[in-house]
């Protein structure tokens, strides 16, 4: 298992783990997963680092079907788990987990 699969088991988070098989040369990873598992693009994000001017790490996860807008991004914390790998959790559970916040960080293409 993952650290992000570990972490929702320790503090009892009902989840389900959906897995398939990850292609390296896919042009896009949330999309890959997307027709992989044949989920809504709307319900499947993906999650991305960037970094401040201050070379601090910010984690933002945005929808797949959109883009970060660096300009509107605040600081959320989410766990990483690996390729191939998905997690469905409740939105409410992985904020209260990580002490997350809601932010307008994504734009679409």
């Amino acid at each position: 298992m993952t650290p992000a699969i570990n972490l929702l088991k320790k503090h009892g988070i009902v989840h389900s783990v959906l897995s398939y098989p990850h292609d390296p040369d896919a042009d896009s990873y949330g999309g890959e997963a997307v027709q992989q598992l044949g989920l809504d693009p709307a319900q499947v994000f993906k999650t991305l680092l960037a970094s401040t001017e201050k070379h601090e790490l910010l984690v933002a996860i945005v929808p797949v079907s959109g883009t970060l807008d660096l300009k509107a991004l605040a600081t959320l914390h989410v766990s990483a788990g690996r390729r191939g790998l998905e997690v469905a959790v409740a939105p409410t559970d992985l904020l209260r987990l990580t002490d997350g916040r809601y932010a307008a960080i994504g734009r679409a293409r």
